[in-house]
């Protein structure tokens, strides 16, 4: 399994999910279904001020790695995630020669 690239990251954001759903009875009283047993992580990061290589690493990593599982370790917390990149890398902006890219992840943690 692939490991994602070490490149700087701005802004990282990791949303839990276990598939609840409510529900209101007509009576006014809310159930809670979940949906799937497994919590599902959304990793959602910004990498600003990228090189070109870099940002051309990034590309080449999701055209490489695209279908598979990969690994991802957030440094902060040290927590390790076998997700799935759930689309390329965004180019959100440059600043000189310098590119703001996003990318968005789905699965585990492990």
């Amino acid at each position: 399994m692939a490991t994602y690239p070490t490149l700087p990251i701005d802004d990282l954001r990791i949303i839990p999910s276990d598939g609840s759903e409510s529900t209101r009875a007509q009576d006014g009283t809310t159930k809670i279904r979940r949906l799937y047993g497994q919590t599902i992580y959304t990793i959602t990061m910004t990498h600003k001020y990228l090189t070109v290589a870099e940002f051309a690493t990034l590309e080449a990593f999701y055209a490489t790695n695209e279908p598979d599982d990969i690994a991802f370790t957030d440094d902060l917390t040290s927590n390790d995630y076998t997700v799935k990149m759930l689309g390329p890398p965004v180019q959100i902006g440059t600043e000189g020669l310098r590119i703001h890219a996003a990318m968005s992840l789905e699965g585990t943690r492990d």
